[in-house]
């Protein structure tokens, strides 16, 4: 669950706030990696997956409330 930083960092973020995505990036980039690599088992498909996992996510940041 995200604590309450992650919910103002989110919250900035969406409204445009680069440095409070960028945070999140470094907050969550090695869990979704882990998690990744255990599902696809390849390191280059893993990274490929937490970068269009971000990339999603940075293009709706500004649908979060």
């Amino acid at each position: 669950m995200p604590d309450i930083n992650d919910i103002e960092l989110a919250f900035k973020a969406s409204e445009g706030d680069l440095e409070s995505f960028e945070e999140l990036v470094s907050i969550y980039y090695k869990g979704i990696l882990s998690v990744s690599y255990s599902v696809l088992l390849n390191n280059s498909d893993a990274q490929d997956c937490v970068q269009e996992t971000f990339l999603k996510a940075y293009k709706n940041i500004s649908k979060y409330n």
